[in-house]
């Protein structure tokens, strides 16, 4: 018995839709939890513009003015864009930022070694944000 690949073409499109659209709809739901924490952790800290947590570029200027940095430090994150290192560079810096923020809440500095971690990440930013 012969199979024909072609057959099973209408069946992988829609996986492979249903897929995309989970993906985007997670995204969404990781981003707006994200901001809404990053918002709630400026209020706390009395960093102004708290809004700035919800636009995407601007919330990279953000960050590093919730550590007690200046906002040009978001500048920095260029260097995640390098070949090779990026990867590194962009860790290196969210755990740094993320330390600063931890004692700026009055928490242990390393939950921001935890920010390097894949879903810990989210459980860290919610500490930050909603605990007292």
């Amino acid at each position: 018995m012969a199979t024909d690949i072609s057959s099973a073409l209408p069946f992988l499109g829609a996986f492979m839709g249903a897929f995309l659209a989970l993906a985007i709809i997670l995204g969404i739901a990781i981003y707006v939890y994200t901001a809404w924490a990053v918002m709630t952790i400026g209020k706390k800290l009395k960093v102004e513009p708290t809004w700035l947590a919800w636009i995407p570029i601007a919330n990279l200027f953000y960050i590093p003015m919730l550590a007690k940095y200046e906002w040009y430090y978001g500048f920095l994150w260029i260097g995640s864009m390098i070949p090779g290192i990026g990867f590194l560079v962009s860790i290196g810096l969210t755990i740094w930022w993320y330390w600063r923020i931890s004692e700026s809440r009055k928490k242990e500095g390393w939950l921001g070694i935890l920010m390097a971690i894949p879903l810990v990440n989210l459980v860290v930013v919610g500490i930050l944000a909603w605990s007292k």
